[in-house]
């Protein structure tokens, strides 16, 4: 796995595996170490700091996503509105004899 960040390999390793990662020398092969897969020999070949990107670097994505959450709620409140106008009922006997 190559530049995997570390909340991805405890989601996928579980959390103790990734634990051990943060803690093993870099370029040498250690193991076994255990994981919810199982066993495995590991090497890490490298390790960069988590940073936070730039606005300007990600600012498309982010408008992308709030406008597709303000339509998506947009959506549910209209849907919300439109099932209060309804009354649905279901009739036992009547459902039984069509069957």
């Amino acid at each position: 796995m190559t530049l995997t960040p570390a909340d991805l390999v405890a989601r996928d390793f579980g959390a103790s595996f990734a634990a051990v990662l943060e803690k093993l020398p870099i370029g040498e092969w250690v193991g076994p170490i255990d994981s919810s897969f199982g066993a495995h020999y590991v090497r890490v070949s490298d390790r960069t700091p988590a940073a936070a990107p730039q606005l300007a670097a990600v600012r498309d994505h982010v408008v992308r996503e709030w406008e597709n959450d303000r339509r998506q709620r947009a959506r549910n409140d209209a849907y919300t509105k439109m099932r209060g106008e309804y009354r649905v009922s279901i009739e036992t006997e009547l459902a039984t004899k069509r069957r």
